[in-house]
């Protein structure tokens, strides 16, 4: 995160994001969250406390459900439509990095989030895959891959592929993909993205390895020949 996030959630939570939008309640106190952590990613039983501070304990992981904690579906809902109408990308991303906090499992969350990686802005575009990739994107990822094949932004290219890191079963058509865009992909961060997503599948697929070992021979990134080197041995 950047001191632009930094200053757009200061915005936020000084005044209103949109006409009408009251930040109070359980957002505030969320936004106040996301300021003292400075945008790192937040475990999940913190947010919770700072949430529903009179959780029952024995409630831990389902707290985040709606029935447990009753607000949170409308904070969720709110949190979505401010990451549409927010007037700035840096404010609509911090939205989006509040999500991710929540470590909400919903799939639904996730199908919603999809949507937000068409938004005309590659740093939004960035932040939905970032938020994907901290609630997990497996049941979203071939909605992901489509995005990644076709965005023009190297940033957000390269958080759509780290959301497809851990895919656990990833298609035949994506791991070929992948292979044939190692070799073509310019920019150093994508490149290293995608050679993660072909390291995490070398028992199924034994051509990844045969991929990333012609990579070590080639690759000028000392980062990327040191990870390559890492997964192969």
């Amino acid at each position: 995160f950047n001191d632009d996030h930094a200053l757009g959630f200061k915005a936020l939570a000084c005044q209103q994001a949109h006409p009408g939008a009251v930040l109070g309640g359980s957002r505030l106190r969320l936004f106040q969250l996301l300021l003292v952590h400075r945008f790192r990613w937040v475990p999940r039983d913190v947010v919770i406390e700072t949430l529903w501070p009179d959780t029952r304990p024995e409630l831990g992981g389902n707290s985040l459900r709606q029935d447990d904690a009753p607000d949170y579906a409308a904070l969720r809902a709110e949190l979505l439509v401010s990451a549409s109408t927010a007037d700035a990308p840096a404010q609509r991303a911090v939205f989006l990095y509040a999500l991710a906090n929540t470590a909400d499992p919903d799939p639904l969350l996730k199908r919603d989030l999809v949507s937000y990686l068409d938004d005309p802005s590659a740093e939004v575009r960035s932040a939905a895959a970032r938020t994907l990739e901290r609630l997990g994107a497996d049941q979203v990822a071939a909605e992901v891959l489509t995005r990644a094949r076709q965005e023009s932004s190297a940033q957000a290219r390269a958080s759509m592929l780290a959301a497809l890191g851990d895919w656990q079963a990833p298609t035949d058509e994506a791991m070929q993909w992948a292979r044939v865009a190692l070799q073509q992909e310019g920019d150093e961060q994508v490149r290293y993205q995608i050679a993660v997503m072909l390291g995490n599948n070398l028992d199924a697929f034994p051509e990844n390895r045969v991929a990333l070992q012609a990579l070590l021979e080639s690759e000028q990134s000392k980062r990327i020949r040191q990870k390559v080197a890492n997964m192969l041995y």
